[in-house]
């Protein structure tokens, strides 16, 4: 179904009954709780998908998993940001600690229109689905209509004007077991 639509600068959930988990904020949101306390589904199978409408997404020192369900996160650039953080903005020689991101045996989509920066571990156990995908800017060579960003794989980011802005920033460590790690930038 439709994502539900929120407005806030904070936010946690976690689901562990069934279902997926489909957000989207209209502003830069921050990812907040007990570092104990994850963000995400634990639901087997199903998915986590976050998106922002005109900002950042920032997961700080709050875990996103899932129970072998695909996790998605869009940051979409109106002019106020279209990045994602994982783990706290700004980096504190931590990547282990608490704020990355971890699917089991499912695919992790990062989309931002503008700059990715990993400062925490992005995990997967691998095999044919265990992949990380990121893209970064929304400049030439990002076709949208390509079969990678049809339903019900996320959508390519957005950006209502370009900005030449379109970077992958790595402070921590990618393990896909298995899996493939993809990196795009298109400014």
């Amino acid at each position: 179904g439709p994502p539900l639509q929120t407005n806030v600068n904070f936010l946690t959930e976690f689901n562990s009954i069934s279902g997926d988990v489909v957000i989207n904020n209209a502003k830069t949101v921050t990812l907040v709780g007990d570092p104990s306390n994850n963000f995400g589904n634990s639901a087997p199978g199903r998915d986590v998908q976050l998106s922002t409408t005109n900002g950042d997404i920032i997961t700080n020192n709050v875990n996103i998993t899932s129970s072998n369900g695909r996790i998605a996160l869009t940051a979409n650039d109106q002019g106020a940001g279209g990045n994602i953080y994982v783990g706290p903005k700004v980096f504190d020689n931590n990547p282990t600690g608490p704020g990355g991101i971890s699917s089991g045996a499912a695919p992790i989509f990062l989309y931002a229109a503008d700059t990715i920066t990993i400062n925490r571990h992005v995990t997967t156990s691998g095999g044919v689905n265990g992949n990380v995908q990121m893209i970064a800017g929304t400049g030439p060579g990002i076709n949208t209509l390509h079969a990678t960003f049809a339903s019900p794989n996320p959508a390519a980011p957005t950006e209502t004007v370009a900005d030449d802005i379109g970077a992958i920033l790595l402070n921590a460590q990618i393990n896909t077991g298995t899996g493939n790690t993809v990196l795009v930038t298109s400014a």
